[in-house]
């Protein structure tokens, strides 16, 4: 009898430090305990490696098609690419918020953008992948060419180089394009943002020209710099080429959070060498983790406060 109440003192002395554990495990990290993590390392094989990261605002992911843009679609059916057409967006569904989950590699609720005029955010404490590139690795060029300006005076603020001025999406493209040739940049964010201004003029639809046009010359912009990017390629330079959208639209809105055809958006990621998590459903915050997974940046600080995971499969 004795054995038998030791036995089940034991188990039960067991189970309840297993519980402990589990939830000790389980809580969630303060942002104080992140700051006080430092220490970081540079992967040689990898920090050569270049990104070009395309943003194209108010991208609905059923009008990305052989008519109404033929290079991504081609893109997206590459066998060197993972693509998402359900990719998750954050909410609120607005630019200000997602950008800033792109950027970071957190959620609205780290970074505390909720709205577009960027009130009362948290990006100093949550910054974006410029400022661990800057602080890691200096050397490397960096550069941010938008649209949508707030992106740079909030979020990007240290990029090496940064648009300030208002630009629109041809200037967009011939400043990327001219970055590129000069090998002016190793990790590049440009945001293209006219189709989601045709969005909420024509409507979010296949079944408006306007959209359908602007997502047309869109796609070609991207075209002529991915064909940049393949002849850097040839040079032997390895790039990543992702191409997202913050968000998708109905109507002429994108408010409707709960609407799928909002709250799902496009991503999509390549490279001839890598081989990608295909079945993942991806959201905003994995973007960042992935970048730095392929250019070889550990930040302890940064893996400390990310939401995100890498999408390049080990």
């Amino acid at each position: 009898m004795q054995k038998i109440l030791l036995k089940k003192f034991l188990l039960t002395k067991v189970l309840i430090s297993t519980v402990i554990l589990n939830i000790s495990c389980n809580e969630d990290i303060k942002v104080s305990d992140c700051e006080n993590i430092s220490g970081f390392t540079i992967n040689e094989n990898k920090i050569n490696n270049k990104v070009l990261l395309i943003g194209i605002d108010g991208l609905r992911s059923d009008v990305l098609n052989k008519e109404n843009s033929p290079f991504l679609y081609n893109l997206s059916i590459s066998k060197f690419t993972y693509v998402n057409y359900n990719h998750i967006v954050e909410r609120p569904t607005i630019s200000g918020p997602n950008w800033s989950s792109i950027l970071t590699g957190t959620r609205v609720d780290k970074h505390n953008v909720s709205n577009n005029n960027f009130s009362d955010n948290s990006l100093t404490v949550y910054p974006s992948i410029f400022h661990y590139i800057e602080k890691r690795a200096p050397y490397l060029k960096t550069s941010s060419i938008v649209n949508w300006s707030p992106i740079n005076k909030y979020i990007a603020i240290d990029a090496d180089y940064r648009e300030m001025k208002e630009i629109n999406d041809l200037e967009v493209y011939n400043i990327a394009k001219e970055n590129i040739t000069s090998s002016s940049s190793d990790v590049m964010f440009l945001q293209f943002d006219e189709l989601d201004i045709a969005g909420h003029n024509f409507g979010f639809s296949k079944n408006s020209n306007e959209y359908c046009n602007t997502l047309k010359m869109i796609d070609n912009y991207i075209l002529n710099l991915h064909t940049l990017i393949e002849n850097k390629r040839k040079l032997d330079e390895n790039w990543m080429f992702i191409v997202v959208s913050d968000h998708g639209g109905d109507g002429i809105s994108h408010s409707e959070s709960e609407n799928i055809h909002v709250n799902r958006t496009v991503l999509i990621l390549e490279n001839p060498h890598l081989k990608f998590r295909t079945t993942y459903i991806s959201s905003m915050s994995d973007i960042a983790t992935t970048i730095f997974d392929f250019i070889g940046i550990e930040d302890n600080s940064f893996n400390c406060k990310k939401d995100g995971i890498s999408l390049i499969k080990k």
